[in-house]
C-alpha cells in the first residue's frame, strides 16, 4: 500500500514539474520581447496603398500588462491624372503664345509618394489561450513625421506674359517635398503562436488616428523572440 502511495506521489511530482517546464517553455517566464514585421499599408485620406516595416521592444509585468516602444516606416504611392485637376481648356490654352519655351507642360499619370515615420510609446495586455496562443491588444501615443513627394507640377497658378495676358498653368518644380509633424493615437491587436524556444510568430493589425481621421492602417505578420 505504501509503495503504491509512493508511486502516485512520484508521478504527481513529475507531472507538476513537466507542467511547470511547459508553462515556462512558451515564454511565460520571459519579461522582454523583441518583434518586427513587414506588411501592407493603407492611407485612407489619399487613398493610397504601399508597404510598412516596423520593430518593437516590450516589457511585460507580472500582471500581463506590458509597455512597448515601436518604430515604423511606411510609404505609399499613387497615380494622379492631371487632367482631373487642370481642365483641358485651360491646360491647353494659348500654347503657342510666347514665351512658352521656359514652361514645361505636365503629363497624365504622374505619381505622388507619401512617407510616414512613426515613433510610438504605449501599453498592451496579453491574454494567454492555452500554453501556446496569445491575443494582445494595445494602444499608444505616437509622434508622426510625414513627407509628401509631389508631382513635378503640383498646383495651378497664374502666369502673366510680357503682353499682359494671364494664363493658367501648373507651377513647375515648386514645393516638390512637403513635411509635417503631428501627434496621434495608435491602436493595435495581434495574435501570436509561441514555440518552446521562446520564438513566436503571428499576425498584427494596427491603425493610427490623428484626431481628425484615420491616417494609416497596417496589416503585417509578426516575428519575435522573448527573453
Amino acid at each position: 500500500m505504501m509503495k503504491r502511495i509512493a508511486i502516485l506521489i512520484f508521478i504527481s511530482q513529475m507531472s507538476l514539474n513537466l507542467f511547470a517546464q511547459e508553462a515556462n517553455s512558451f515564454g511565460r517566464d520571459k519579461k522582454w520581447a523583441l518583434a518586427g514585421g513587414i506588411g501592407a499599408f493603407w492611407c485612407p485620406p489619399s487613398p493610397s496603398f504601399g508597404g510598412a516595416m516596423w520593430m518593437q521592444v516590450s516589457y511585460t509585468m507580472p500582471s500581463s500588462l506590458g509597455v512597448f516602444f515601436k518604430a515604423q516606416h511606411a510609404a505609399t504611392t499613387k497615380s494622379l491624372d492631371l487632367d482631373k485637376f487642370w481642365p483641358s481648356d485651360l491646360y491647353h490654352s494659348n500654347r503657342s503664345a510666347a514665351p512658352w519655351n521656359s514652361i514645361r507642360y505636365g503629363h497624365e499619370n504622374e505619381r505622388q509618394t507619401e512617407v510616414f515615420y512613426l515613433f510610438e510609446f504605449g501599453v498592451e495586455r496579453s491574454f494567454i489561450l492555452g500554453s501556446r496562443h496569445r491575443i494582445t491588444p494595445g494602444m499608444s501615443v505616437l509622434y508622426e513625421h510625414f513627407c509628401t513627394w509631389l508631382p513635378t507640377h503640383s498646383w495651378i497658378g497664374e502666369v502673366t506674359l510680357k503682353d499682359g495676358s494671364t494664363h493658367v498653368l501648373g507651377r513647375v518644380d515648386n514645393g516638390f517635398r512637403r513635411n509635417a509633424d503631428s501627434f496621434a493615437l495608435g491602436f493595435q491587436c495581434e495574435y501570436t503562436f509561441h514555440f518552446a524556444n521562446s520564438f513566436f510568430v503571428g499576425l498584427r493589425g494596427h491603425l493610427f488616428y490623428n484626431f481628425s481621421w484615420i491616417e494609416g492602417v497596417t496589416l503585417s505578420p509578426v516575428f519575435g523572440v522573448r527573453f
